[in-house]
């Protein structure tokens, strides 16, 4: 047959090699043995291991040989017996003491990776061995610790990874725990233990768990290093649990000490001022069509957008983070309870809080990079136990009555909190500062109402923060409610109504009617996904939500709407109010932090609505007819309905009566937004052609990407082929000199004057800003591009004509345009006057608007939502009828 197929296939089939013939477990241990005298030859002269030459060269060579006969043998079925031999001649202490002797990157690598097979291989005992762990940390503690840098960064993370692995055998087996940790047993009695925790409140003992110290040191390096490292000691606090010996080393040890420490040295790495200012070349579209590059000088601080500013932020809150995953996987009572005494007094009391009461808004902004710091703290804190103590703290509340645990606190964490407290107290009762003096509400409504817009963003969005986060700290504290009114009458429909009409109408007449549907259809999707997440963070703070009981315990909070009202008289209220009577003049970050508070606020469900966006049910002005009952319709006659039926029927149509808006019942808000409408008016009447500026400002920031489309100027290609900034793109869609004119603002929020722009404004402005709306315009007017008219007549209004200036007056007396001579001509002011660009005003306008949609918004999807916001329910015959907000509205 092998004829026919060799003459039909044209050749006949390779020959098969033969296998190689498995080496059975004696011919392997005999070519291990050889290798291992090779070694144990070359490493019985120490003296020239430090040296390099031949002998460096050939221990390389046997060492890896060593590795490949270990892998080898791995794969081979039993007898082991290359493993048997090196753990009866513990070979690996021999490796270990060469390689850290040598001190050569080649060597020490071979010996790591001889350690990893041997602990990999799960055979012998390795890790339960005390030999073994003794030769590791011996071995590990040299190259690791011996203050020389002998090797690259791939080979000690390859170093790190094998600690780690011991520390996971720890976590999945306990009882080799005593292998790797023997704790020297001292006593309180002794000596040196007294001097050293009078000292340093704690006692080092790395030579009784060599393995945690090694994990300590590199907890903050970043990479693989870092991960392995931070992991590992997660994994030995866990395992104190399960053992008291441990659980009293740690509770006695400087571990406590030295995180605490190194979360607070982190932090102080952190610049002491910052600066809020975005790189001007990458700014948003809203932000670019303000005034923020010219209100925002670079003063020379740190800005938030530094790269150095960036890294050492990520450190300090991954070491935060590291010391929730601590405290989350830690389950003994008296170790959680040593870390947190130590986080509050060696970080709260002595760093942080003293951070915030030296803070200043004077300074170039200290008070910003506080408040920076705690709204960064705050959102990446999810441990409850550290964000209660950080806020109960700074904002000087009461201390609630902790729940008893389980087992109290040892004696020897009693005494470790009381040192503590001993070291860290100030010499002299001067010099002790407590949150009772000032504490974060202080500085948050100092920077509310500061002049400083980035003091006031900063301070807004730590406000939101902690609103939203923990809102059981920021009710009472930052935002002072009145007391539960559960005697107060029921909301009702028909109020539901005049409040969403006359936010409408507020919207409507600040930025027209283009597009107010469809903007209010995409804040009611955002408005909804918001109030759900709301109520599940509420209910999740009270509750503990499963798959069986997430449902009704839902169901029941969306009937429990809080009777507290926001108290109108607090100091926070009265700053927010009257940052929203400045809103045109505001600068336009501020603004949104701004209107991101208020919504935070309106969306909460502890907090009733009542006073600020809707009528005091009690101060309903309601025009009642026959004696205070409701007419049935004349398409009904009450003969055709039972009494019963009546009843309901009137019952319904009182919730559905319209109370009437009066100067003693009108919501704060809705009192202070028309403020600001009067405001938009009087801009409206002064300037002919506001109202279409308005709209295209509007269809820009509403659709961007139409930007190209709305320029028609014949030099565009040529102005392309030069960078462009933000500013100029925006100044080609209304003549430059109108959107150059100058609003000012008192600090009561009145418009004062307009002014219009220089006529050699632009020789002035600094290389910085060249790339100005003003400076853009004359480049295009130079060119030939056709620039549209402010003005029917530009003298007509600013000029300074008496004519002009009297028709102005008689138009509106409270908006006086005022020509640039007069300007300077004018006396000293008592206040000084906001001034910022027109420009920027319509910026402002639009989100204004859409922040007025957002309280509509907010006002109708309140009444879904929270179901025991407004009577909704009528009883007909001993049952329930439900009429929903939407449908009673509609």
């Amino acid at each position: 047959m092998d004829f026919w197929s060799r003459l039909v296939g044209g050749s006949g089939r390779p020959n098969k090699q033969a296998s190689p013939k498995q080496a059975s477990p004696q011919q392997r241990l005999d070519r291990f043995k050889r290798v291992c005298s090779a070694v144990l030859q070359t490493c019985s002269r120490p003296q020239q291991l430090g040296q390099p030459g031949a002998h460096v060269e050939q221990l390389v060579l046997d060492l890896g040989h060593l590795s490949t006969l270990l892998r080898e043998e791995l794969r081979s079925p039993a007898p082991y017996t290359c493993l048997s031999f090196a753990a009866a001649n513990q070979i690996y202490g021999v490796i270990g003491r060469a390689a850290s002797a040598c001190k050569d990157e080649r060597i020490i690598l071979e010996a790591v990776t001889v350690f990893s097979i041997l602990i990999d291989s799960e055979m012998e005992g390795f890790v339960s061995n005390r030999s073994f762990a003794r030769a590791l940390m011996r071995f590990s503690m040299r190259v690791l610790d011996s203050g020389h840098s002998y090797v690259s960064t791939e080979t000690e993370s390859q170093l790190v990874e094998v600690l780690f692995n011991i520390a996971a055998k720890i976590r999945l087996e306990p009882e080799i725990l005593s292998v790797w940790f023997a704790p020297s047993g001292r006593t309180e009695n002794e000596e040196t233990f007294v001097r050293e925790k009078k000292s340093f409140v704690g006692i080092t003992q790395k030579d009784d768990f060599p393995l945690c110290y090694l994990f300590m040191d590199r907890v903050h390096h970043e990479g693989r290093i870092g991960d392995f490292a931070r992991t590992g000691l997660l994994y030995i606090f866990e395992s104190a649990s399960r053992s008291v010996a441990l659980d009293q080393w740690i509770v006695a040890s400087d571990l406590p000490t030295l995180m605490a420490s190194a979360l607070g040295a982190l932090y102080s790495q952190l610049s002491r001022e910052l600066s809020l200012l975005r790189d001007t070349n990458d700014l948003p579209l809203l932000l670019a069509m303000s005034d923020y590059t010219d209100s925002n000088q670079d003063t020379g601080v740190e800005t938030i957008a530094s790269e150095s500013h960036k890294a050492h932020m990520a450190t300090f809150l991954s070491d935060l983070t590291f010391w929730q995953d601590i405290l989350d996987h830690c389950r003994s009572v008296d170790v959680k309870q040593t870390l947190l005494d130590h986080f509050q007094i060696l970080f709260l009391q002595q760093l942080l809080y003293p951070s915030l009461i030296q803070s200043s808004d004077t300074d170039g902004g200290s008070s910003v990079a506080v408040m920076t710091y705690l709204s960064s703290i705050l959102q990446t804190l999810t441990d409850e136990g550290l964000a209660n103590m950080l806020l109960t703290y700074l904002l000087g509340t009461q201390t609630p009555q902790p729940t008893p645990p389980a087992r109290p606190a040892s004696p020897s964490v009693m005494r470790r909190r009381s040192s503590l407290m001993i070291i860290t107290a100030p010499p002299t009762e001067e010099e002790r500062y407590e949150p009772s003096l000032f504490n974060l509400v202080d500085l948050i409504h100092n920077g509310l109402q500061s002049r400083n817009q980035q003091t006031t963003f900063a301070a807004l969005k730590l406000f939101t923060t902690i609103l939203t986060l923990q809102p059981s700290h920021a009710l009472g504290s930052l935002v002072r409610l009145d007391a539960d009114h559960r005697n107060m009458p029921d909301r009702i429909v028909g109020a539901l109504d005049v409040e969403s009409r006359n936010l409408m109408h507020i919207a409507a007449s600040i930025g027209g009617t283009d597009g107010l549907n469809e903007a209010f259809d995409g804040v009611s999707q955002d408005v909804r996904k918001s109030l759900d997440a709301n109520m599940f963070r509420h209910v999740q703070s009270a509750h503990t939500i499963d798959s069986r009981n997430n449902s009704i315990v839902l169901s029941d909070a969306q009937r429990t709407v809080s009777r507290c009202r926001l108290n109108l008289n607090d100091t926070g209220t009265k700053a927010l109010m009257r940052l929203v009577r400045n809103f045109l003049s505001n600068s336009v970050d501020t603004n949104l932090a701004l209107t991101e508070t208020i919504i935070a606020i309106c969306m909460s469900i502890s907090i009733d609505v009542s006073d600020l966006i809707a009528i005091r049910p009690d101060r309903y002005n309601i025009p009642a007819d026959n004696g205070g009952h409701c007419n049935i319709p004349p398409p009904l006659k009450s003969s055709w309905m039972d009494p019963e039926e009546t009843d309901a029927l009137q019952s319904l149509l009182s919730v559905a009566r319209v109370p009437t808006l009066t100067s003693s019942n009108t919501p704060i808000m809705l009192a202070t937004l028309r403020i600001v409408e009067v405001q938009v008016s009087h801009l409206r009447q002064s300037l002919s052609r506001f109202d279409a500026l308005l709209s295209k400002r509007k269809s820009i920031i509403q659709t961007p990407e139409q930007t190209d489309a709305l320029f028609a100027t014949p030099v565009k290609a040529k102005i392309r082929q030069r960078p462009m900034t933000p500013a100029q793109t925006i100044s080609r869609h209304a003549s430059p000199e109108t959107l150059q004119l100058r609003i000012r603002f008192d600090f009561s929020g009145k418009v004062a004057a307009i002014v219009p722009p220089k006529p050699l404004e632009t020789s002035r402005v600094p290389s910085r800003v060249r790339g100005s709306p003003a400076g853009f315009a004359s480049r295009a007017t130079q060119q030939g591009e056709s620039v549209p008219a402010f003005e029917s007549s530009r003298n007509s209004s600013v000029a300074p004509g008496a004519a002009a200036e009297e028709e102005d007056k008689a138009r509106n007396e409270d908006v006086t345009v005022v020509d640039d001579d007069d300007d300077d001509k004018g006396g000293d002011k008592e206040e000084p006057l906001r001034e910022v660009s027109l420009s920027h005003v319509l910026t402002n306008i639009v989100v204004l608007q859409n922040f007025v949609l957002e309280l509509v918004a907010v006002l109708q999807l309140r009444a879904r939502v929270y179901e025991g916001e407004y009577a909704f329910l009528i009883w007909w015959s001993g049952g329930e009828v439900s009429c929903s907000s939407q449908d009673s509205h509609e």
